[in-house]
């Protein structure tokens, strides 16, 4: 085997192991591209992507006390990403919403958008969306 195919099985191992305790990030300069999963993220769960986020055809949903942060874009397009109660989604680059996407911001939590919303779909916001760096 060689060094690299041992390297991606290990960075794998490293990813399914932060996935049984609640907290997964991804390795610099990753797509994370989801076509027709489902992703849940439950209660108090963390989920990292250093990198681009892109979904489609697949729902997303951060239950209250979870967090989604992506470090690049997040591109949500043919499904929804709905945030509930005090879930949090921090994006660091652009949010992208491509109809018939949508966004789904429920009641008391945060959306964080470090650059800009480029919305062609639904933002639909129960909560509060912050757009630009502090």
């Amino acid at each position: 085997m060689s060094f690299g195919r041992a390297l991606s099985r290990r960075i794998i191992l490293l990813s399914i192991a932060a996935l049984a305790v609640g907290a997964l990030m991804l390795p610099a300069q990753t797509t994370l591209f989801n076509n027709g999963a489902v992703i849940g993220i439950g209660s108090g769960a963390q989920i990292g992507v250093i990198g681009t986020m892109v979904t489609q055809d697949s729902d997303i949903d951060i239950v209250t006390s979870a967090s989604l942060r992506v470090e690049g874009d997040l591109t949500v397009s043919s499904n929804t990403l709905t945030a509930l109660g005090s879930a949090e989604l921090i994006v660091t680059g652009n949010l992208v919403i491509l109809a018939p996407g949508t966004v789904i911001r429920m009641t008391n939590g945060t959306i964080n958008v470090s650059q800009n919303i480029l919305n062609n779909g639904t933002l639909d916001n129960r909560g509060t969306v912050n757009v630009g760096k502090p």
